[in-house]
């Protein structure tokens, strides 16, 4: 189809024959308010279709969970693909997102391109939720559209930027590795056979018919065995480079500390020394970009 000059009237017309939407979402589409909305909404389609130009099931399902963002005032970025829920946008976690995107921060970039330009059938929804206690942000396994919602406990968002930056590719990699899991290992970006063959007897030793369970303590126990120099230099990379990589390595080592020992991959003593050490990175004097 590729994607043409058409008039508004016709780009809502072809939403509505292809999208299945309910009758608040029809309504959005043809509020002449929202005419930019909706030709973003229908580029995105049209640049998303298969070899019969026929627009893809997961663009479908994404502009549908567009639309329901939009709805409620939230953002979408199309070229990227992702959605932000409205509660999310301002907060210091949408700083660092930004960040990342914008600098292109290698492990990010990594870590979230499956979910973009059709790579595959998920996409991320960044939105946030409010408990008490000490938990920061959650990933969910994807809905029945396949978002994966990655979720910010609004008690607990106000954290120093480096923090937060942790948390982001923290919290991307699980969603990285839910899509690797559910899809086999497939690419852009698969896992060594070794390694997934592990992983996946991660999930067998964790699960006990819980699939949240299995996937968090999976996950936890790759990321602690392989995830800790990457996610320290992705957290370099923010901080401009300003120290040596040990100085971020403590935040790596943040909602993973307990598998790291456990695993035996790190000893309390030496996580005392990483503590002493960002402890350098926190008190400084540089500011990136969200400080």
């Amino acid at each position: 189809m590729g994607v043409n000059t058409v008039s508004i009237e016709s780009m809502r017309i072809t939403l509505k024959n292809n999208l299945t939407l309910n009758s608040s979402q029809l309504n959005w589409i043809s509020d002449e308010a929202n005419n930019v909305q909706v030709t973003a909404i229908y580029n995105f389609l049209e640049s998303n279709t298969d070899f019969n130009d026929d627009y893809t099931q997961e663009a479908i399902s994404f502009a549908k969970a567009a639309i329901d963002a939009l709805m409620n005032e939230g953002e979408v970025d199309f070229a990227n693909e992702f959605i932000k829920a409205k509660s999310f946008i301002g907060t210091p976690a949408d700083c660092v997102l930004e960040s990342f995107i914008s600098s292109e921060n290698n492990l990010f970039k990594k870590t979230s391109e499956a979910f973009t330009q059709g790579r595959s059938k998920y996409r991320i929804k960044f939105t946030t939720y409010t408990e008490p206690g000490n938990t920061i942000a959650t990933t969910a396994l994807p809905d029945a559209f396949g978002i994966i919602n990655i979720s910010y406990n609004l008690t607990n968002i106000n954290l120093p930027s480096i923090e937060m930056a942790s948390s982001i590719l923290h919290e991307t990699i699980h969603a990285e590795l839910h899509r690797i899991k559910l899809s086999n290992n497939a690419g852009p970006n698969p896992l060594p056979a070794a390694q997934y063959n592990w992983y996946v007897q991660m999930w067998n030793i964790f699960g006990n018919g819980d699939i949240n369970r299995a996937a968090t303590g999976a996950e936890h126990s790759y990321m602690a065995q392989y995830f800790i120099d990457p996610i320290a230099s992705g957290l370099r990379e923010f901080d401009e480079n300003t120290h040596p990589l040990e100085n971020y390595k403590y935040f790596a080592w943040e909602g993973l500390k307990n598998r790291g020992i456990f695993n035996e991959y790190i000893t309390q003593a030496e996580l005392t020394n990483l503590a002493n050490l960002a402890q350098i990175v926190t008190n400084d004097t540089h500011t990136n970009p969200c400080d």
